[in-house]
């Protein structure tokens, strides 16, 4: 057989602004196949790619909008693919009994709302040939009067068989080994069958007093299958009247609900024997007692037929009853009527309302600024009472929603403005449904629309601006400030994390879920007095939404700063003689705290020593003389200068302070030689040009250029004989001395020095020549002379105050006969000039 896969009818329904439509489709499938049998391809069969892109195609998803009413679930779709499997065998026999067509009918939704077709789908179930005929009994025993005249019948019980068509019993067959009787089928106005077994030819009990035959019934399907029951007759002695009815048939209306116990119908038959022959009973055939035992009930004395269970129009409208007649006689033949009950519908029945929101609960969900006419939920009204009693009109309670009519039975309910979830997160709706009977029926079902939330709504903080006070020298980890946003949306999209410019997570850190800011470092005022940040605040969704925030850190002082010099030490200069107060140099501290932290004092310390020359300004350091200074008496001074916090006095700093004590020309040049004791050179008259005669030496309590000496032979210098070096101050021969004997020069010598303005001084040196030993032109020595001169050179200096480089002596050695020429000696410790005078 050519299995039916797809058979589409379109329906187009049209609201303003969009079109929807709903598919139909038919399959068919055998009775019993196994679990997980394949069915059909919704998708596939519905020509859905025609409609969709494959992006399109892959987002739909597939369920069940209603499942058939049966005693448990056959059917499964997938989600995604839209391939319908069976779930459990299904045995079309139970499903559909003594049905020719078993057709199950459901409805399948396709999602998400936005692309919502309902797709129709009637399944056939197909009967196979799964079931063979069987009578209630096996074994038959009847009694017949050999009176009985041919055409004389009884009834057999017919087989059951439960499968359908062609696969249901087809016929029957007498197998007998006597011409006697023969069986006729009779087809009933009920739809069913009654098997008749005929007497054919008169019986003769004492000829053949019994008779053995069976009766065979037979399907015909593939294979064919067939039951039997064996039936016994026994020949009994005559009664030749049977039961009439007054009618053939009997016709009553009631309505639906009728009460239990209530008479519907009498049927009366006579019977024209006598005695029990005559005396008549009644009772239903076995198939009115199969089918409706549990609705009819007839009085077996009275043939009143009497209601003993709830009659439903919805369930069936009519009805028809095989009543027989039986009399108490032997071979009792039985005469049928029957008796036709009509069901007036009573609208008995509310409209059943089923509501499938396509979500995993009862309420209904749409997003947040859905566009209007967005789908909310699929309604089916049935009400099973018939005509007006059926006739179904709905309405809603809420006039953000409306009824759209998909056919007679079905709506959906859509939109009809956007939501705001922030608004109200729930809209509640009656769907009220009302029949058309006197007096109408009422229905109502509440439905709930929850309003899902959309990431509509930006974080929000509190402050645009926070200010934080932190003081500095925090512990690590201290907790700054909590900051706080709040989102309008819910769930992820309302639920806030919390972050900080990627500039300022050296410094801070935040919670992210907290929004508590903590420290990550310690802050030192001294170096930053306030940060300046960004915080975010991001929900928690892929299309994220961000509030920004500034925080402000401010960080106090504390007094953890000592104050520091600017240099470790300092030189200063100043003049002598310069009056009381005079600035010397001014030294300068700082202290990185802020007020009044950062404030502090100088203090002067002269290595732990009073200092009485100096006197410091405790506040700008400005060093100043307290007395007038003497260089020559004091030319250095080493001071410590300490800075002390005035709110800390341990917490302070010293600095070295050297002051030079700068020299004033103050102090004129002093002969050393000459002086008033020792002012007299001799000389040999013989001494060669060039010869050192002498050296005067001055000394200058100053220094520098002021103590740099020159020295001047200003007069007396008779004839040049003597040369003087303005730098040392010797004074070499300059002239022939040979005529000069007794001769006596008096030199007045000047010496002064560089300083501005010049000091000077002067002194005579008395230069007296003598004829001491001179170099004859025989080479051979002069007599003595009988003076002797000594000249020893205590220190030889240069005319610039400095110690010459070398220290020379000049050693007249005499003898009581001659003088010789002067002999240099040195390694003097202490040079100085004497002149010494020694005679005969």
């Amino acid at each position: 057989m050519e299995k039916l896969l797809f058979c589409g009818v379109v329906f187009i329904l049209v609201t303003v602004g969009r079109t929807e439509e709903a598919v139909q489709l038919n399959y068919d499938i055998q009775e019993e196949l196994a679990p997980n049998t394949f069915i059909g391809n919704v998708a596939e069969d519905a020509r859905l790619w025609q409609r969709y892109d494959g992006s399109t195609l892959s987002k739909l998803r597939f369920s069940f909008l209603s499942q058939p009413q049966l005693d448990k679930t056959y059917f499964a779709i997938e989600d995604s693919t839209g391939i319908i499997r069976t779930m459990a065998r299904i045995d079309r026999d139970k499903m559909c009994p003594q049905q020719k067509h078993c057709v199950v009918t459901f409805d399948i939704a396709v999602r998400p709302v936005e692309y919502l077709i309902i797709i129709k789908v009637n399944l056939e179930i197909l009967d196979i040939n799964d079931n063979q005929p069987l009578f209630q009994e096996w074994h038959i025993l009847h009694e017949i009067s050999e009176a009985s005249v041919p055409g004389t019948s009884f009834i057999i019980p017919t087989a059951v068989d439960p499968d359908s068509g062609r696969n249901t019993i087809q016929n029957y067959e007498l197998v007998s080994a006597t011409r006697h009787f023969k069986l006729e089928v009779i087809q009933k106005a009920d739809g069913s069958t009654d098997l008749q077994l005929v007497l054919q030819e008169k019986l003769d009990r004492e000829t053949r007093d019994f008779y053995q035959m069976k009766v065979v019934a037979y399907d015909g399907g593939e294979p064919r299958r067939s039951g039997s029951v064996l039936v016994d007759i026994t020949v009994l002695d005559t009664n030749d009247n049977k039961p009439e009815f007054e009618n053939a048939t009997y016709e009553v209306s009631i309505n639906e609900n009728i009460p239990i116990g209530k008479t519907i119908v009498k049927v009366k038959a006579i019977d024209q024997d006598s005695g029990l022959n005559g005396e008549v009973s009644y009772r239903f055939s076995a198939h009115t007692l199969q089918n409706y035992a549990d609705l009819f009930k007839i009085n077996k004395h009275t043939g009143e037929v009497f209601i003993v269970g709830s009659v439903d129009y919805e369930i069936g409208s009519i009805y028809l009853l095989s009543v027989e007649a039986h009399d108490k006689g032997a071979d009792s033949m039985p005469a049928e009527a029957t008796v036709v009950v009509r069901v007036s519908d009573m609208n008995d029945n509310a409209p059943v309302i089923s509501i499938n929101t396509l979500t995993s609960s009862t309420d209904a969900e749409v997003a947040e600024n859905s566009p209007v006419g967005t789908f909310v939920a699929h309604v089916s009204v049935v009400d099973a009472d018939d005509k007006n009693n059926g006739r179904v009109s709905c309405f809603l309670s809420n006039k953000n929603f409306k009824l759209h009519k998909l056919d007679s039975t079905e709506f959906k309910i859509v939109t009809t403005k956007k939501f705001d979830r922030e608004v109200r997160a729930e809209q509640a709706i009656s769907l009220t449904c009302q029949d058309r009977g006197s007096p109408p029926q009422v229905s109502v079902t509440d439905v709930v629309v929850r309003i899902l939330d959309e990431n509509d709504n930006v974080p929000e903080f509190e402050n645009d601006v926070y200010s934080v006070v932190i003081e500095e020298n925090n512990p690590v980890g201290t907790s700054v400030m909590t900051v706080q946003a709040t989102d309008r949306d819910t769930n992820d999209n309302g639920r806030v994390r919390y972050s900080i410019e990627s500039s300022a997570k050296e410094l801070v850190d935040i919670d992210e879920d907290t929004g508590e800011i903590m420290a990550k470092v310690m802050f030192d005022f001294e170096t930053v007095e306030r940060f300046d940040f960004r915080v975010f605040a991001t929900d928690r969704v892929n299309s994220r939404r961000t509030a920004t925030a500034t925080v402000e850190l401010i960080i106090t002082d504390t007094n953890d700063a000592r104050p520091e010099f600017k240099q470790d030490s300092y030189s200063f200069g100043v003049f002598e003689n310069e009056p009381v107060n005079t600035q010397v140099g001014i030294v300068q501290a700082f202290d990185t705290d802020s007020p009044p932290f950062n404030h502090f004092t100088f203090h002067l310390d002269s290595l732990h020593r009073e200092t009485p020359e100096f006197a410091i300004n405790p506040e700008t350091g400005t060093i100043t003389t307290k007395m007038v200074l003497d260089r020559e008496k004091r030319s250095r001074y080493e001071l410590v200068i300490s800075a002390v916090s005035s709110n800390d006095p341990s917490s302070s700093s010293t600095a070295s302070v050297s002051i030079f004590v700068a020299d004033k020309n103050d102090n004129a040049p002093m002969f050393s030689f000459p002086n008033r004791v020792n002012q007299t050179v001799q000389i040999s008259n013989t001494a060669p040009l060039g010869h050192v005669v002498a050296q005067v030496q001055a000394h200058d309590d100053d220094t520098g250029v002021n103590a740099r000496l020159s020295y001047h032979i200003t007069s007396g210098n008779t004839g040049d004989a003597f040369a003087i070096d303005p730098t040392s101050g010797v004074i070499t021969v300059d002239c022939d001395l040979d005529y000069l004997v007794g001769d006596e020069f008096q030199l007045q010598v000047l010496v002064q020095d560089g300083g501005e303005p010049q000091l000077s001084n002067k002194a005579k040196l008395f230069m007296v020549p003598n004829g001491g030993t001179g170099h004859r032109q025989n080479g051979t020595k002069a007599n003595p002379n009988p003076y002797v001169t000594a000249v020893n050179v205590d220190k030889m200096t240069k005319g610039n105050g400095e110690q010459a480089s070398d220290n020379l002596a000049w050693n007249y050695e005499t003898s009581p006969t001659s003088v010789s020429s002067p002999k240099v000696l040195s390694n003097l410790p202490t040079p100085t000039i004497e002149f010494g005078f020694t005679g005969e």
